[in-house]
């Protein structure tokens, strides 16, 4: 017979697990001065990388490379002017 609460008790556990342990974006912004986009991660990392590099962002302007929005699962970013 399957225990439905141990189950449950399990899952909950493994998403509070990676929710701190996997790389998940929590905020990212651009740097104008250094022409970085700028992503901090649930695990404490800081990652950056050029903006030239990113795909569409190359000919963006300063204003729509500074407008992220992070995805609700922390997996994905989001130019919305682009």
């Amino acid at each position: 017979m399957v225990d439905f609460e141990q189950e449950y008790a399990q899952a909950v556990e493994a998403g509070r697990l990676a929710a701190v342990q996997e790389p998940r974006a929590v905020s990212a912004r651009y740097s104008r001065n250094r022409g970085l986009i700028v992503v901090s991660l649930a695990n404490g990392s800081e990652l950056g990388v050029p903006a030239r590099l990113v795909q569409g962002l190359a000919d963006a302007s300063a204003a729509a490379r500074a407008e992220i929005v992070i995805s609700p699962t922390g997996y994905g970013l989001h130019w919305p002017r682009l």
